[in-house]
C-alpha cells in the first residue's frame, strides 16, 4: 500500500498539500477558543464584511488569467499570461481609491463608519492577492507543490498569532490589521520560494496575443468568478444589512469553522485533480475513470462524519468556542450537508475550462445567484434568519448535483470521441 502510494503522483501530492494544508488548519482552529473569547461577534461582522468585499475584488484583480498558466504548453505564453494578469492587478489596485471616494459621496456607505478608512485601503490589499493567486498558477504549472503547501501555512498561522496577539493587547479593528499583515506575509513568501525554486522564463513577443488567445478567462471566467464570489458572500451583505452585526459574526464563524477546512481540502485537491486531468488531455487519455474515482471514494468517507456533525455540531460547537456563540452552532447545523456535497463539487470547477464551456458556466452560475438571492430573502421577509440560512445552503446543495452531472456528461463525450479518433 505504502508503495502505491509512493509511485501514485496524483494520491501523493493530494496528500502532502491536503496534510500540510490540514495542519495549517488545525492550528487556526486550536487558537479560535481563545480569539473568540477575546473578540465579540460583532467585531468578527465587521472583519466578514472586509473580507468579502476584498475576496470580491481579488477575484477581479488578475483577470482570472491566472488560471489560464497551467494551459499552455509553451513555457513562454504561460510567463506572458503571469505579467499579463500582474499589469490587469496594478491597475485595478490603482481604481479603488477614487471609486470608493465616489461611492462615499454618493451616501452608500456612512463616513462615519469605522470601515470606511479600510474601504480606500481594498486597493493595497488586492495587490498581495493578486500575487498570490498568479503564484499559485505558476507553481500548478510546474508541480512545486511544496511551494503552494507553504503558502496556506504561512497564511494561515501568521493571521491567527497575529488575531490572537492584537486581542490580548486589545488592539482596535485588530482582526483585520491581522487579516491584512497575513496577506502580505504569504505573498512575500511566495515570491520568494518561487524565485529559489525555479527561474521564470522569458516571454513571447507577443503578450497581446496570448492575451487574445486566453480572452475566454477574462471574457467567461472572470464574470463566473465575480458571480460565484458575490454569490457565496451574499448572506453576509444581506444579514449585516437586514440583521445585526452579532449575527452576521456568528454566521462568518459558522462559516469559517465548517468551510475552512473544506476550502482547503478542495483548493488542494483542485490543484492537483486539474494538473493531472489537463495532462491526460494532453496526451488522448481517458479522464472520467479518475474523476468517478474521486466522486466515490469522496462520498464513502464523507457520509457519515456529515451525519454524525448535524447531530453533535451545535453541542460542539458551543462548548469550544463558548456560550456567546449559540447561533454559530445552529448556522453550522445548517450548513453542514451543503458543505458535503461541495467535497464532490468544488475540485471539478476546472472542467468547463478545459472544454471552452466558460458560458454555459457562467449560465449556471447566474441561476444559482438568484436562487441563493431569493432563498435569503424568503428568510428576511418572515424575519428568520434560520429559514434564510437553512434555504441558502438547500439552493447549493441542488446546484452542485447538477453540475457534478454536467461535468460527468462532458468528460464521458471526451473520452468517447478521443477512442473514436484513436
Amino acid at each position: 500500500m505504502f508503495s502505491r502510494f509512493k509511485n501514485n503522483e496524483l494520491i501523493k501530492n493530494s496528500a502532502y498539500l491536503i496534510g500540510s494544508n490540514g495542519l495549517a488548519q488545525l492550528i487556526t482552529l486550536l487558537m479560535y477558543p481563545f480569539i473568540a473569547r477575546l473578540f465579540a461577534p460583532g467585531e468578527f461582522g465587521q472583519l466578514a464584511v472586509i473580507v468579502s468585499i476584498h475576496s470580491l475584488l481579488a477575484t477581479a484583480a488578475s483577470a482570472r488569467y491566472e488560471q489560464a498558466i497551467v494551459l499552455p504548453e509553451d513555457d513562454s505564453r504561460a510567463t506572458d499570461l503571469f505579467r499579463i494578469g500582474w499589469r490587469i492587478a496594478v491597475a485595478v489596485s490603482l481604481l479603488i481609491a477614487p471609486i470608493v471616494y465616489l461611492i462615499g459621496k454618493a451616501g452608500f456607505f456612512p463616513a462615519e463608519s469605522s470601515l470606511t478608512r479600510w474601504f480606500y485601503l481594498l486597493g493595497i490589499m488586492v495587490l498581495p492577492a493578486a500575487v498570490q493567486q498568479l503564484g499559485s498558477g505558476w507553481c500548478i504549472r510546474f508541480r512545486m507543490f511544496t511551494v503552494i503547501a507553504g503558502a496556506t501555512l504561512v497564511m494561515s498561522v501568521s493571521n491567527a498569532l497575529m488575531k490572537l496577539g492584537s486581542g490580548l493587547l486589545q488592539i482596535e479593528d485588530g482582526l483585520i490589521y491581522s487579516f491584512v499583515a497575513a496577506q502580505v506575509i504569504t505573498a512575500l513568501f511566495l515570491v520568494a520560494r518561487i524565485k529559489k525554486y525555479r527561474k521564470i522564463p522569458r516571454g513571447t513577443s507577443g503578450m497581446m496575443e496570448t492575451a487574445l488567445m486566453y480572452m475566454n478567462f477574462p471574457r467567461y471566467n472572470l464574470p463566473t468568478a465575480l458571480l460565484n464570489n458575490f454569490s457565496g458572500n451574499l448572506p453576509v451583505y444581506m444579514l449585516a444589512l437586514y440583521f445585526t452585526e452579532d449575527i452576521t459574526g456568528q454566521f462568518s464563524v459558522a462559516l469559517a469553522l465548517i468551510f475552512r477546512p473544506i476550502s482547503t481540502y478542495n483548493g488542494s485537491v483542485y490543484q492537483v485533480l486539474m494538473q493531472k486531468i489537463v495532462e491526460l488531455q494532453h496526451t488522448g487519455l481517458p479522464t472520467w475513470p479518475i474523476i468517478r474515482k474521486y466522486i466515490l471514494q469522496t462520498l464513502m468517507v464523507a457520509a457519515v462524519p456529515a451525519v454524525i456533525l448535524v447531530l453533535l455540531i451545535p453541542y460542539l460547537i458551543e462548548f469550544y468556542i463558548g456560550p456567546n456563540w449559540e447561533e454559530a452552532g445552529i448556522f453550522s447545523r445548517l450548513l453542514i450537508p451543503y458543505a458535503a456535497v461541495s467535497l464532490l463539487c468544488g475540485p471539478l470547477a476546472f472542467i468547463p475550462n478545459m472544454f471552452n464551456k466558460q458560458f454555459n458556466s457562467l449560465i449556471i452560475d447566474i441561476i444559482y445567484l438568484l436562487m441563493r438571492f431569493g432563498a435569503l430573502a424568503a428568510g428576511i421577509v418572515l424575519k428568520n434568519v434560520y429559514l434564510a440560512v437553512g434555504l441558502y445552503a438547500l439552493a447549493g446543495i441542488v446546484v452542485f448535483i447538477y453540475q457534478i452531472i454536467w461535468y460527468r456528461r462532458l468528460l464521458i463525450e471526451s473520452d468517447r470521441n478521443k477512442v473514436n479518433r484513436s
